[in-house]
């Protein structure tokens, strides 16, 4: 899973301001990306705890619905007026219910009453946390991997002889307020009339 917040749009309105595209493309991201760590999750627990939830094709083929429906939830992060706590908070708890959703879907009720419920909710909250430091960690190397990149960038601005006229970074990158939103007219000179 990538870093939520880095949606390539600034919020769901930037997402609905670009098209229908924009939002097809974003959706089906969040969706493969929590079907792909749902999955991960799964074989996981199972490899931990061999048998503890029976694998069948509704088991698997739910699975991947309901981890698609939890990677939806991601959007949430896009949602710039609330505060990260209560999009963490409401993304844990929409997850929860979508995974006690997956397990009344395939009638694993018993899973959720007395020493297996707690089993449930710890087991839960130990995947959730991994997942979050897997995508911590996927944040980091992206960081890195972007600041190396901007390093080469004015390494070889510098090289090109820039220096000279705008510092050792190259020139400074222009406030998004001074970037032109529209193309501004370039001015022509008159043909000369050959006299």
């Amino acid at each position: 899973m990538t870093d939520s917040r880095d949606t390539g749009a600034d919020s769901v309105a930037d997402m609905a301001g670009n098209g229908d595209r924009d939002v097809i493309v974003h959706a089906t991201t969040y969706a493969t990306t929590g079907t792909g760590l749902g999955s991960v999750a799964f074989l996981a627990l199972q490899a931990i705890d061999p048998g503890s939830i029976p694998v069948t094709r509704t088991s698997v083929l739910t699975l991947f619905l309901v981890a698609a429906l939890i990677g939806e939830l991601t959007w949430l992060f896009s949602l710039d007026r609330w505060p990260f706590p209560a999009q963490l908070a409401l993304h844990c708890l929409g997850a929860l219910g979508l995974s006690t959703c997956w397990l009344a879907t395939n009638g694993w009720t018993d899973m959720l009453g007395n020493a297996r419920g707690l089993w449930f909710l710890l087991t839960f909250a130990g995947i959730y946390a991994a997942v979050w430091a897997l995508v911590g960690i996927d944040a980091r190397i992206n960081a890195h991997r972007m600041n190396l990149r901007l390093a080469g960038l004015r390494r070889q601005r510098g090289a090109d002889g820039d220096e000279g006229r705008h510092g050792p970074d190259g020139p400074a990158a222009p406030a998004v307020s001074d970037v032109p939103t529209t193309p501004v007219p370039q001015r022509q000179d008159p043909e000369p009339t050959g006299t």
